[in-house]
């Protein structure tokens, strides 16, 4: 229903992809959002930002609800938990930590990464935390305890982006070695590293039902694979530039580059449904909510739009 985007004058607009029309501006970060997330019930919006900060947003109104202080860097990635209670966000200070969604408290802070955290999800019941980084790792963080369970190993690159498939059971990665991760969970083994990029996989998600992984590059595409086999099944291909970030539905993908545009795929019909385009800088990241009802996301920017009925 709706798209949320960023322009080249340091503005994040959302727009009703039925009429186009845009209305409302949200400011208060004062360096580029980093990343978005959304509630559950598409009540809230989630932004973090290289001003150190995290900040909540009314979804209808665009007020500015919440702002959360305590990284010393950068803050790259942001997650709301299927609850909508707790927020884990990851840093160039190496940290992973978790708030308090309704207070901003800080409830944990996990220590570990040798370098920036550039990604980061959550378990449904929010047990456990998963973060990909620079340090070529992805680690398993306990969130009562704050400890690290695990750390998973195999990339030879930043692990840029991390996404947990259905029921928890599985991890995936996209890295800077070129390829997508597929991670069994239960043993912690790197079942299979999917191979067809030639560029970095800057990001990677799943369609909810787990039977297909998408991922986009460098390299201009959008791939979907089977999981199961490794084997890439499609390649939508329309991007004329860096392909920086993908989100699924169940019958749908969304991509956003840096040639300006965001597109809808109707992966039945392998063909694009719908491309907004008119940017003149680079968009950044984008992602539907947990129930598939609301799509977000962002450009290069410091200010977040919102438009409604």
């Amino acid at each position: 229903n709706y798209i949320v985007s960023g322009g080249e004058y340091s503005t994040v607009r959302k727009w009703k992809v039925a009429t186009g029309r845009c209305v409302e501006v949200m400011k208060g970060h004062t360096g580029p959002v980093c990343c978005v997330d959304i509630n559950r019930d598409g009540s809230t919006i989630w932004s973090c930002s290289a001003d150190n900060s995290i900040r909540g947003w009314d979804f209808e109104t665009g007020s500015q609800q919440l702002i959360i202080d305590g990284h010393e860097k950068a803050v790259f990635s942001v997650k709301i938990s299927f609850d909508g209670c707790m927020l884990c966000s990851g840093s160039e200070d190496n940290s992973v930590r978790l708030w308090n969604a309704s207070t901003g408290e800080q409830k944990q802070i996990m220590k570990g990464h040798s370098r920036g955290v550039l990604s980061v999800d959550m378990s449904a019941d929010a047990s456990r935390v998963y973060s990909g980084s620079k340090d070529h790792t992805i680690k398993e963080w306990d969130t009562r305890s704050g400890e690290c369970l695990r750390t998973l190993s195999g990339h030879t690159e930043w692990v840029r982006s991390i996404f947990l498939g259905a029921n928890d059971k599985q991890l995936f990665s996209a890295s800077y070695d070129h390829t997508v991760g597929v991670w069994n969970l239960d043993s912690g083994e790197l079942e299979c590293q999917m191979k067809g990029h030639t560029n970095n996989a800057e990001s990677v998600c799943a369609l909810p039902d787990g039977k297909h992984v998408v991922s986009c590059s460098w390299d201009n595409s959008v791939k979907v694979w089977d999981p199961s086999s490794g084997v890439c099944v499609n390649t939508l291909e329309g991007h004329t530039n860096v392909v920086t970030s993908v989100c699924a539905s169940s019958s749908s993908v969304c991509s956003c580059s840096c040639d300006g545009t965001m597109r809808l795929w109707d992966l039945k019909a392998k063909a694009i449904v719908q491309s907004n385009e008119g940017h003149h800088s680079n968009i950044r990241w984008t992602r539907f909510n947990q129930t598939g009802d609301k799509l977000l996301s962002y450009c290069h920017g410091r200010t977040l739009d919102t438009k409604s009925d």
